[in-house]
């Protein structure tokens, strides 16, 4: 079995090339203690069990930035470089904007930490108008993984000048990686990326990961 720390930096950069939702997501329901979380300047993590197919786990941010200023962070590979060291190529192969005005991104990703070494291949659409983002494996290549799925989407926080950032993934490895252990890794993974994100959008330092 591979271990949490060797599989870790694999799943971050999983993370950050999924999503799979026709429509912008909502924000899930929160109890008082995470939404008091967030006001505080902390994460908030929920995680829906699903019967078939790995969990959806969703991470929620408020950071004190424009949905522009965000929005380019988020658009931006370098981030995901920066994020984790363990991205040792990130191309893109495809950027066109269509009739509807949804612009789709296509990654070419490797991936290597210790002895594991991934390539895989994402479609990215971005519907710039209504501020979220969704993606999924690029079924005209061949990528080392079975699945990955999520979502970017950016809302209104009830204080000015602040945004809150939705990021909701799912991951299926394969390889005879247990559920539960695609659960934890997803939400270590979304938890530092989304530390990293936070803190450049508000101070301008880049968190190593």
């Amino acid at each position: 079995m591979r271990s949490i720390s060797t599989l870790l930096p694999l799943f971050l950069v999983l993370l950050c090339a999924m999503p799979a939702l026709a429509d912008k997501p909502v924000m899930p329901e929160i109890t008082a203690k995470q939404q008091q979380a967030l006001d505080d300047g902390k994460l908030v993590f929920v995680t829906e069990k699903r019967e078939d197919g790995p969990s959806i786990v969703t991470g929620i941010a408020e950071i004190r930035v424009s949905h522009e200023r965000l929005w380019s962070l988020l658009l931006d590979t370098a981030e995901i470089r920066r994020a984790s060291k363990s991205v040792r190529e990130l191309h893109t192969y495809m950027d066109v904007t269509g009739p509807e005005g949804v612009r789709i991104i296509k990654l070419d990703y490797l991936i290597k930490s210790g002895p594991i070494k991934l390539r895989y291949f994402v479609k990215r659409e971005v519907f710039s108008s209504r501020n979220y983002m969704t993606w999924v494996l690029d079924k005209d290549k061949d990528s080392d993984i079975l699945d990955t799925t999520g979502s970017y989407s950016t809302h209104d926080a009830s204080r000015a000048g602040h945004v809150l950032f939705l990021y909701r993934a799912s991951i299926d490895v394969g390889k005879n990686v247990p559920s539960w252990l695609e659960d934890r890794l997803a939400s270590s993974s979304l938890r530092r990326y989304l530390e990293h994100i936070k803190e450049i959008a508000e101070t301008g330092e880049v968190v190593s990961p």
